[in-house]
């Protein structure tokens, strides 16, 4: 078993909770390629759409144009007085387990990096379920392209996991295209394991521009998730 086999199995990606079985993308709900979703273009506008409940996996889905270029690079530390001024998407949905409800996304690119800040009601990785934070990226606009989830092609996932106070694995992986089917959860690849850092209600992460094969003026399309061991996932407005 090779590292990235062996960290698919750890945050279940490839196991009966992971989005490869009959409750996962791969539904007739996920085959129907979301026609109904489309990709703003216009220069310096931010669009949120929102992101189908595919029975456990559901996000919510962000159309970004860039640049929005900050006054300082963000850290990742734990302290998030360096998003004070990042763009702030809300979840005002409830769920079942407060751990996993997210109630704000944010989001940051600068000429280097492409940062991340996840804050949930109650501290995701504070209890001994295996929880996991899954940011999914469309890099090229392209549902045709990459892994097939609702509204988007994802070319590459973030993927966090942790329990008990601690992060225990944090993952950046691209999708094969070229040996896999979209439908195929097996076809994400792991390049690096970016800095991830859980405080509190807040999880930051970062991954370079360079591994996304992207710069600070790329359109980047992106969908949330989050779940837990007991198959609750996170519910979009």
């Amino acid at each position: 078993m090779d590292k990235s086999e062996q960290f698919r199995d750890i945050v279940g990606l490839t196991n009966g909770n992971g989005l490869t079985n009959g409750n996962g993308l791969t539904s007739q709900v996920g085959k129907k390629r979301m026609a109904k979703f489309g990709y703003p273009q216009r220069k310096n506008t931010v669009t949120v759409i929102i992101a189908v409940s595919l029975l456990l996996f559901t996000g919510i889905f962000l159309s970004i144009i860039w640049p929005n270029e900050l006054p300082s690079e963000i850290l990742i530390d734990g302290k998030v007085n360096d998003w004070n001024h990042a763009q702030v998407f809300y979840d005002n949905n409830e769920v079942q387990n407060d751990n996993i409800n997210v109630l704000k996304m944010s989001y940051v690119m600068d000429k280097i990096y492409l940062s991340f800040c996840t804050t949930t009601k109650e501290p995701i990785f504070s209890t001994n379920s295996h929880n996991l934070i899954r940011i999914l990226i469309d890099t090229d606009s392209n549902i045709e392209t990459g892994y097939l989830a609702p509204g988007l092609g994802a070319d590459y996932l973030i993927e966090i996991g942790g329990k008990n106070k601690d992060i225990i694995t944090s993952g950046l992986y691209f999708f094969d295209e070229h040996n896999f089917e979209t439908t195929d959860w097996n076809g994400f690849k792991i390049i690096s394991k970016p800095t991830s850092y859980g405080k509190g209600i807040h999880v930051e992460t970062k991954v370079p521009l360079f591994d996304l094969n992207i710069n600070h003026e790329t359109v980047v399309n992106l969908l949330w998730q989050t779940k837990d061991d007991f198959d609750n996932g996170d519910t979009s407005s």
